[in-house]
Order: C-alpha cells, then sequence, then structure tokens
C-alpha cells in the first residue's frame, strides 16, 4: 500500500493542509510549517488511532487560531490519509478482501482505502470511517474492526529527530524466518566502513548496500510494546555489537558519536525493512519510513552519501530535511514545499505540467544539483552572469540587507533559461525577480519577465538597466576609476584619458583581470569612505526581492 494523498485539519499549528505523496517524498520548509506535525499526524492515524490502546489527542493538539479568546472551543481535529495502488491491480485480493466496500475504485482502475479520524476533545476516543469519495462514511462494514487491521497493509515507522524510533517498530519484525537469527557484524561494518570512507568502497559497494536486509534479522521478541523509543533504540544498536576505534579499543555504539549513531540506525532500518518484506503474507502490503532530519550530526561528505540509504530502503520514504547537500542528491520532483499562508500550510511542487522534461533536467541540474540551498530561499534574484552573481549580496550590504536572513538568494539563469527558471519558482512557492541588461538579449530577457509577470505591477518583477551590460552601468554610477585601474594599473585609476571610450576600457579590465574579479575590486570601492554608494538600479533590484521576500 502506498500513502497517496493526506488532508489534515485543526491539529496543533495546522489548521488545513492537503499534501500529495509520492514512492519518495522529500518535505522543505521555515520552522513553524508544519513539518513535524505531519509526521506525527500520519503516527497518530497508522499507529495509536488504529490500535485504540490509547487516546490518541491531547488538549495541545487541538488547533487554536491566532488571537482566538480565552474561551474558544477548538473545531475537531480531523486527520485522512488516502492509500492508493500505484497501478491498477497492484493489491491482492488477500490484503483487500477484508475491506469490503471501503475499497473505492478511481476512475482508472485504481483501488483506494479513504481512512479518516475525528479527534472531537481530548481525552476521548477518536471517531474511525473508511470514506467514500463524497467524504461520507462507507456503509455495511465494521470501521473500527478494519481500523485495526490498517497497519497490516502499511506499517510506519519513525526516525525521529531526535533519533528515536517509534515503539510500534515491532510490527515491522518477523520472528519465522530463523535462517536470518544470525548477525552478521563484520559486512555490517564493513559496509558502514565503505559508506563513511569513498577510500574503501569497493565495486561491489552499490549491491551490498542493496543488499543490506540480508546483512543482520531481528527476533521479534527483541522489543515489546511497552517499551520506550530511547529504549528500542538501545536495543537495536546493541545488536551491532562495538565498532573498533582507531586505538584498537571496541566502543559500543551507543557510547560514539551521534552522526556514527545515525548512519547505522538508517543501515539497520533498511536491513529490518528488507526482512520484514520478504515473503510477505499480505502481496501488496507497504511500509511507510518517516524520516526527520536524518542530516542531523553528519559531516557534508557523509550527507552526500545520505540518500544511498535512503533509496535503499523497501519502503514508501517521506523525510524532513533543512539541508541543501541532500536535496541536491534526490530528485527534484520528489520535493514538496511548504508554506505558511496564516492557518493554511501551501504545499508546492515542481509542476510537470508547466515545464517539459528538459526544462526539469536544466533547472535540476543548473539550479538544485549545484545550489540545494536555493529551494529554502524566499525569493529568486535572477541575473544574467557572473558579475551580477558575486555582486549583489554585496551590495546589499552596503544598502542595509542581508540577502542570507532575508531569504533572497541570487540565481544565474544563462544555463537554464530564464522562463524556466521563473515557472519553477511559480511552483515552488518562491518569488522572484528578473535583472536585465539594456542590450538585445537583455531586452528579450525583460520580455520574458513582462510576459510572466502577468497582472503583477511590472517594478515588482523586473528591474532593466539602461546601459548595455552592468560593468557599464558601474562606470555611469561612479565606479570608472574601477575599471581604468585594472586596465592601465593603479597611477591610471584617477585619470581619465582623452580618448578613452568606456567599453574600451571595461574590456582591457576584464581582458586583464576577470569579471569576478572586478566585481570584487567593485564591492572593496563600494565600502570606501568616498563610495558613490548603491548604484540606483542595483537598489531597486535589491529593495524588490527583499520585500517580495518578506511578503512571502
Amino acid at each position: 500500500m502506498l500513502l497517496s494523498r493526506l488532508h489534515i485539519r485543526n491539529f496543533r499549528g495546522i489548521g488545513r493542509i492537503d499534501l500529495d505523496l509520492a514512492p519518495t517524498t522529500v518535505i522543505i520548509g521555515e520552522n513553524n510549517c508544519g513539518k513535524t506535525s505531519v509526521l506525527d499526524a500520519i503516527a497518530i492515524a497508522l499507529g495509536k488511532a488504529c490500535t485504540g490502546a490509547h487516546c490518541p489527542f491531547e488538549a495541545l493538539d487541538f488547533h487554536r487560531p491566532p488571537g482566538a479568546p480565552a474561551d474558544h472551543k477548538p473545531e475537531p481535529i480531523r486527520i485522512v490519509l488516502e492509500l492508493a495502488e500505484r497501478n491498477a491491480g497492484e493489491w491482492s485480493e488477500v490484503l483487500v478482501k477484508p475491506y469490503g466496500a471501503a475499497v473505492q475504485t478511481l476512475r482508472d482502475g485504481r483501488r483506494v482505502l479513504r481512512f479518516q479520524v475525528v479527534g472531537e476533545r481530548e481525552n476521548a476516543p477518536p471517531v474511525r470511517r473508511f470514506l467514500d469519495f463524497d467524504d461520507r462514511p462507507v456503509e455495511g462494514v465494521d470501521h473500527d474492526a478494519l481500523a485495526q487491521q490498517l497497519p497490516r497493509g502499511l506499517r510506519a515507522l519513525h526516525f525521529g529527530a531526535h533519533r528515536t524510533l517509534w515503539s510500534d517498530v515491532h510490527a515491522a519484525l518477523r520472528a519465522d524466518r530463523p535462517e536470518r537469527e544470525q548477525v552478521r557484524r563484520d559486512r555490517f561494518h564493513a559496509l558502514y566502513e565503505s559508506l563513511v570512507d569513498p577510500a574503501a568502497r569497493t565495486p561491489e559497494f552499490e549491491a551490498e548496500l542493496r543488499r543490506s536486509g540480508e546483512l543482520l534479522s531481528l527476533a521479534s521478541g527483541l522489543v515489546d510494546q511497552e517499551q520506550s523509543s530511547d529504549r528500542i533504540t538501545e536495543l537495536l544498536l546493541s545488536q551491532l555489537g562495538a565498532i573498533t576505534t582507531d586505538s584498537g579499543a571496541e566502543m559500543p555504539l551507543s557510547h560514539l558519536g551521534k552522526g556514527t549513531q545515525t548512519i547505522m540506525l538508517l543501515l539497520l532500518l533498511g536491513s529490518m525493512l528488507q526482512v520484514a518484506t520478504v515473503d510477505d503474507p499480505l502481496p501488496g502490503a507497504g511500509s511507510l519510513v518517516a524520516l526527520e532530519d536524518p542530516e542531523a550530526h553528519l559531516h557534508p561528505r557523509l550527507v552526500a552519501s545520505l540518500w544511498r540509504v535512503v533509496e535503499g530502503m523497501r519502503a514508501q520514504r517521506l523525510v524532513v530535511t533543512h539541508s541543501g547537500d541532500f536535496l541536491a542528491a534526490i530528485p527534484i520532483e520528489s520535493i514538496r514545499v511548504l508554506r505558511r499562508r496564516g492557518t493554511t500550510i501551501e504545499t508546492h511542487a515542481l509542476s510537470r505540467s508547466r515545464l517539459t522534461p528538459d526544462e526539469i533536467r536544466r533547472v535540476a541540474y543548473h539550479v538544485v544539483n549545484r545550489r540545494g540551498t536555493l529551494l529554502f530561499a524566499r525569493c529568486w534574484l535572477l541575473v544574467e552572469g557572473e558579475t551580477e552573481f558575486w555582486l549583489l549580496p554585496e551590495m546589499a550590504r552596503v544598502a542595509g540587507h542581508d540577502f542570507a536572513t532575508d531569504g533572497v538568494a541570487v540565481v544565474e539563469f544563462a544555463q537554464s533559461g530564464l522562463p524556466p527558471l521563473i515557472r519553477a519558482a511559480e511552483s515552488l512557492g518562491i518569488e522572484w525577480h528578473v535583472l536585465a541588461d539594456g542590450d538585445d538579449a537583455g531586452r528579450k530577457y525583460a520580455d520574458d519577465a513582462i510576459e510572466a509577470a502577468g497582472d503583477t505591477p511590472i517594478d515588482t518583477r523586473l528591474t532593466h538597466i539602461q546601459e548595455q551590460d552592468i560593468e557599464r552601468m558601474l562606470w555611469s554610477a561612479g565606479y570608472d576609476h574601477v575599471f581604468r585601474g585594472a586596465a592601465y594599473g593603479a597611477r591610471s585609476a584617477h585619470r581619465p584619458r582623452r580618448s578613452e571610450r568606456p567599453v574600451q576600457v571595461i574590456r582591457r579590465a576584464v581582458a586583464n583581470t576577470s569579471k569576478p574579479h572586478l566585481a570584487l575590486a567593485v564591492l572593496d570601492a563600494a565600502n570606501d569612505a568616498e563610495s558613490p554608494g548603491v548604484p540606483e538600479p542595483l537598489q531597486r533590484a535589491i529593495s524588490a526581492a527583499v520585500r517580495l521576500a518578506a511578503g512571502a
């Protein structure tokens, strides 16, 4: 089973969210946009609410809108999970037969289960219902009995931000496989060493990673229902024995650093899933692994390898991350951006209806794969070349702004094309502003920005420089001495020549140094006591981008 869609109403800080999920979904967003609440809502709906062993909702789980009076009566919590086939006929009859009329069929023949959990008030049992496509309870089924079966169709495991596992991890274990009970620690440790040390990797590394489920087995008696998540983590780590340190001493994994524990637990989790899904008695059943900040405590080089571990898990994967390095390794179509608009949480994803496959490839390569952190920005300031790329963030500082804290990122568009980047930004909920030169190419870019702006005031989306390029604009703005110094030497910086033409001086300056070097020289001059300051066109572009980011 695959969790294909999630609807949440009135849960903690979320008034409303509707989220589409894929076999791999990576969620990003600013703090307080509901990322952790999304994972916890799934945990409740597929865990406590299904088993009925405990009341799943506490007082703080009920949503309180900003400015609500002290006697505000909260609206009921509503969580709806849609479990769907990826292809028609994927679910076995053994899996779906118990659900009877609760199984709905889409127009394309795929079958769906729509399961709803409603919390009316704290300390009250939740109301569990299977819904039809009109959100009405399906008639003729025992909803509570079917709810208790749901975790058999979709096992849920959560690798939390504090490096613990949900206490229902035992549901993923199998005791009826004695041939897998021997823990082969040496191979597991060799795999770990290969992962963290590229020099130790063998040609068989990738195959070993995919076969991680063969490395160990866990008896179901290892974990019981009453043990805490911290205790479960300790027990799981104990199954792997100890790591031999550089000094030759053996150190229990539970005493090692958080980064080592993280990668070991992820490998172990993948192994458990491999073991749990072999010869599954319910063909079509699935597992959902939720990973919250898996990159925490990991060296950046190891984060780049983290995706290999996640990708090798035999399960649906739901990842929350704040790492641009991790985003750079994954398919861009898997990314979901959450943005808060009051109590509503908007969800954004790259739209295949707006970008062609080739445009998606170019955006992924030139933007995400090279600088994954761009996806965390609130506004993209789209520029033509490297001079603007180096110049604008520091000119913003001169003007009293900090792009990093404002949420503005400078993005070159020459390699990927301007229209695809604008459409990608809009699909991902990122604001945009274009800085274009005054030459023929710049006029074309300006026309693209005007067309994309639609009814939005053009000053919000476009700053069009009058000069042919940014170097000539800087010359006109009082930085001509920088180019003279680069062209003829420091002594000539403030000595204009009678016959000089700006374009010739600029070309000579570029030939003698480089555009990035000249940009840095301009920045040095901008910080001088007698600086001409931030040129007016750049000031307009910076201010527009900062305003857009603030509004976002």
